[in-house]
């Protein structure tokens, strides 16, 4: 299994009814996307199952983090799949306006307000990616 090939079947399953469905239950992420204020629940979980991978985040030139997504090797995922920083970067500054992006270690702290992290999301997630998801040497548990 490919990084690239992962990440069409995480963009096709985290833009379903069922992935929706989450975001509509957690209150505090309630009409949110999983690009717009679930991004972090969404790289948390990918974190928690894929071996060596690590949270970054999307960031402004001054400092501040507009999106979270997991690094891994020379890709990045998120919602849209599995991109290159190239790509990422291309995508934030056309379709998202963000001047002087770039992609730096997530920092909590640091994030917008609307981005939210809520546990039991998580969880849920998390056991939903694993068994709707294929793997190949990407899962960790």
């Amino acid at each position: 299994m490919t990084t690239a090939r992962f990440g069409v079947a995480l963009k096709r399953y985290i833009n379903s009814d069922d992935a929706y469905a989450l975001l509509d239950d957690t209150p505090e992420l309630a009409g949110s996307t999983w690009q717009a204020g679930g991004c972090w629940a969404l790289a948390q979980a990918l974190r928690e199952l894929i071996r060596g991978s690590h949270l970054c985040a999307v960031v402004d030139m001054g400092g501040v983090q507009h999106h979270v997504l997991v690094r891994l090797g020379e890709h990045y995922l998120d919602a849209d799949g599995a991109s290159t920083e190239a790509q990422l970067l291309r995508r934030w500054r056309t379709l998202e306006h963000l001047q002087g992006p770039s992609v730096q270690s997530f920092v909590p702290r640091l994030s917008v307000g609307e981005i939210a992290c809520p546990p039991d999301l998580v969880k849920t997630l998390r056991r939903r990616l694993a068994a709707r998801l294929p793997w190949g040497e990407l899962q960790v548990d």
